[in-house]
């Protein structure tokens, strides 16, 4: 699907109240892909569908009332106003129990890729396969939109040596550093 208009674009800032469309609609779609020129905003969208919709019965829902294992560490993702560009910092685990979490923070500060951003994953305690794969996703956002996700980890920090592992592209330098 693809929509466009013929409008100015605006530098996408986030906001508790407006421009959330582009994240909503990048959380429920494959693809999203923003494109804009002197013409207009083109807006490209694609999804496959997987498998036929199916209802709820009260039985499927009982692993509702299971309770979520106790989690020892929290996920902190903290902007950080003073840098000279949009920036976060993320401390603890990035791994299943909060993917979600961080996807959801670095889509919004880089308003759905839209928006260049730096990541410092200096704090990062654990970065498993979830967290990798969201990283994956998050360049690649970023890229098909033209602007950059620059990725931040020291030498020897846990972040650093999965992303080395997995030659996903970063940096060992702050690259905001003085």
């Amino acid at each position: 699907m693809q929509v466009a208009d013929g409008g100015r674009w605006r530098e996408p800032a986030p906001s508790a109240d407006r421009g959330l469309g582009l994240q909503m609609t990048s959380q429920l779609v494959d693809s999203l892909r923003i494109a804009h020129d002197e013409q207009g905003t083109t807006a490209t969208v694609s999804h496959q569908v997987s498998r036929p919709a199916r209802l709820l019965t009260a039985g499927d829902l009982a692993w509702a009332s299971a309770r979520p294992p106790a989690r020892t560490e929290f996920l902190l993702v903290l902007e950080q106003p003073s840098a000279p560009g949009p920036r976060i910092r993320v401390d603890g685990p990035v791994d299943a129990a909060t993917v979600a979490e961080f996807d959801r923070a670095i889509r919004n500060v880089g308003s759905t890729g839209t928006r260049s951003l730096t990541v410092d994953l200096t704090g990062v305690t654990h970065l498993a396969s979830a967290g990798v794969a969201a990283l994956h996703r998050l360049t690649a956002l970023h890229r098909d939109n033209d602007t950059s996700l620059r990725l931040y980890a020291p030498v020897g920090a846990p972040a650093e040596t999965i992303m080395s592992l997995v030659a996903l592209d970063h940096d060992t330098l702050d690259p905001e550093a003085d």
